[in-house]
């Protein structure tokens, strides 16, 4: 019997599973980004920026 390759929803499952065993949030929504990312369909580098960029805005409304 041919084994099937595993799919991205159920390689980000297992990464979200991970995280959570060692003590990490992972939302629902974090695990569809780890499927898109793993599924090519989201770059992760562009996603870092806009982490970046929206914690940035937020501190620098807050200092203001």
């Amino acid at each position: 019997m041919k084994r099937q390759p595993f799919t991205p929803k159920f390689l980000a499952a297992q990464t979200a599973g991970s995280m959570r065993i060692s003590g990490f949030r992972v939302s629902a929504e974090r695990e569809r980004m780890l499927e898109s990312i793993i599924a090519g369909e989201l770059d992760p580098d562009e996603l870092r920026r806009e982490v970046i960029e929206k914690h940035l805005e937020k501190a620098a409304s807050s200092s203001s």
